[in-house]
């Protein structure tokens, strides 16, 4: 009787593989909609070049990391083709108080050369400082003294009163961490919001890091916090976003992207296509990853 019993158990689970088998055969995966851009940060040009060519499709946004007191990125500004939009993350990395030094016009020649500089540009321009804010593991952390939320605001509010006058071409993206750190009153993605018009894209930041096994779908990552910011009622940028490696990588990037399909306000998603943080998000690591990313895409 035992026999019978693991031979029919064998045999069904033999049913249940064939059938997911079909199931992803027969039936499509859901892609992005088409009123939802996509980007990738790779790193640089030359790494933006490989990944459009494994891909097959160019993306509508391409990323790069700024440091305060560095240059505009021209040499992403001239790989962009027409329609392209350059997400700038601008981080404040040059000095330990250069907040407070932002808020008292210290700062303010740099910023206008920098605006100056995007003006110029090309390609469409969507400029994210300070990123993360909520988060406390960067020189502007609005948890770390000397700085706050109220003093990260007023910063912000300079800056962008800086480029609506130089650069009236770029766009601001607020762009928050989906998960604030230290997790306590205060230090709330509502409390560093600049206002409405300082704002033109509200995003948020998050990752499946898989630590300790904790294995974070998007949707477990994203849903709360894309509730939260949908309050402002502005359009929304998943900015950097992606998956530690493993077997289930690649139905991550399936199920995540389709979950963003239903997000309202979404006009943006940028995959994090680099290593960082001692992981290796890169969608061409594994070749069923790669797939499962060209499969979303629209």
């Amino acid at each position: 009787m035992r026999y019978w019993i693991g031979v029919l158990a064998a045999v069904a689970a033999g049913i249940v593989c064939v059938g997911a088998i079909v199931y992803h055969l027969l039936v499509p995966t859901p892609k992005l909609p088409p009123t939802i851009q996509w980007g990738l940060f790779s790193g640089g040009p030359s790494d933006v070049r490989t990944t459009t060519e494994e891909l097959g499709k160019q993306p509508n946004i391409v990323v790069k990391f700024v440091g305060f007191f560095d240059q505009f990125p021209y040499n992403f500004a001239s790989t962009c083709t027409k329609g392209q939009t350059l997400l700038v993350y601008w981080e404040n990395t040059g000095e330990p108080y250069s907040v407070d030094r932002i808020n008292a016009g210290r700062l303010d020649a740099y910023i206008h050369s920098f605006a100056q500089e995007a003006a110029r540009d090309k390609c469409s321009v969507v400029l994210a400082p300070f990123h993360e804010m909520n988060g406390d593991w960067t020189p502007w952390s609005g948890a770390k003294n000397p700085n706050s939320p109220t003093k990260l605001i007023t910063a912000w509010r300079h800056i962008h009163d800086i480029f609506a006058n130089e650069a009236p071409n770029v766009r601001f993206a607020w762009v928050m961490n989906a998960g604030s750190f230290p997790d306590i009153p205060g230090n709330q993605l509502v409390d560093y919001y600049p206002g409405d018009a300082y704002v033109d894209w509200v995003g948020l930041d998050g990752f499946n890091f898989n630590r300790g096994g904790v294995w974070q779908t998007l949707a477990e990552i994203y849903d709360d916090p894309v509730r939260q910011i949908q309050i402002f009622n502005k359009p929304i940028c998943i900015c950097s976003v992606g998956s530690a490696p493993g077997p289930k990588q690649a139905e991550w990037v399936r199920q995540g992207f389709a979950h963003i399909g239903t997000y309202q306000h979404v006009v943006a998603v940028v995959y994090f296509n680099a290593i960082g943080d001692g992981v290796n998000w890169r969608i061409d690591h594994d070749p069923s990853t790669l797939d499962a990313f060209k499969s979303v895409l629209p």
